[in-house]
């Protein structure tokens, strides 16, 4: 059976999203902030 769709298989907006949080990493790093943000239990188990 074959199928015809008029919408693409995926929208863009999720590509949106990963460039900003690229462009927002690479913002960060650039002024030497750490871009990983760890739940207060991991953090207290790292120290």
């Amino acid at each position: 059976m074959l199928l015809l769709v008029s919408a693409p298989p995926r929208d863009d907006s999720g590509k949106v999203r990963r460039t900003l949080l690229r462009d927002e990493r690479a913002a960060w790093m650039k002024e030497g902030r750490a871009f990983r943000i760890w739940p207060a239990k991991a953090r207290a188990h790292a120290e």
